[in-house]
């Protein structure tokens, strides 16, 4: 049995629609690879992050040396691999659930028209903003990182007020007054053994 004009038409309009969203997939992972610091297509994200940001200061960006370009190679090959997976199982379900699992020629043509118009406009433009996104997500990820580990900071600096107080107020005077005892002793033992070595002396003179 055949499927009707109308509901090809209707799948048509759905691959289009599948395209697009098989943009937006891509466009997640090229703002992942410019978070990551894999891929740079505007160069804005150094540049940006240089700046220094109230309390949380300069942001420190990932550098991918020249010995790690193969890793580089390989996660790129990851994100491409991954996409083809992607569109391929979202253009299954595309078959099964707009034209019951029929293939028809257009149906990849209308997918293929979709992508490349998403690609071709919002993409573009997206590819222009992404670093400009990754460092608003980035800055936005330093700032809860440095809201969270806040109350660890205080606690930090407390307890380290607290150790001085209690070094200043209790260990420091009793440092103090062992120092004086040793110093005590030792003029004491430095007296005593004066006095013993005069009265040697002078009981040596007396027997003379």
């Amino acid at each position: 049995m055949g499927i009707s004009l109308e509901r090809q038409l209707y799948a048509f309009l759905y691959a289009i629609m599948t395209g697009c969203v098989l943009g937006v997939v891509l466009d997640f992972i090229r703002i992942s690879r410019v978070l990551f610091g894999i891929a740079s297509y505007t160069g804005q994200k150094t540049k940006l992050l240089h700046h220094s940001f109230p309390l949380i200061g300069t942001i420190k960006t990932t550098v991918w040396s020249h010995e790690r370009s193969r890793l580089k190679i390989f996660l790129f090959f990851i994100g491409d691999l991954l996409f083809f997976v992607l569109s391929g199982l979202v253009f299954c379900v595309f078959l099964y659930h707009a034209a019951s699992g029929s293939f028809r020629w257009f149906y990849l043509f209308g997918a293929l028209i979709g992508f490349s118009a998403y690609y071709a406009s919002v993409g573009r433009i997206v590819v222009m903003c992404s670093e400009t996104i990754n460092v608003f997500l980035t800055v936005i990820g330093s700032y809860l990182i440095w809201l969270l580990s806040l109350p660890v900071s205080i606690a930090w600096r407390v307890f380290r007020l607290i150790c001085r107080i209690a070094y200043l107020c209790a260990i420091r005077p009793i440092q103090t007054a062992s120092l004086q005892r040793r110093r005590i002793r030792y003029t004491n033992a430095v007296r005593a053994s004066l006095h013993e070595a005069v009265r040697i002396r002078d009981f040596s003179d007396y027997s003379v």
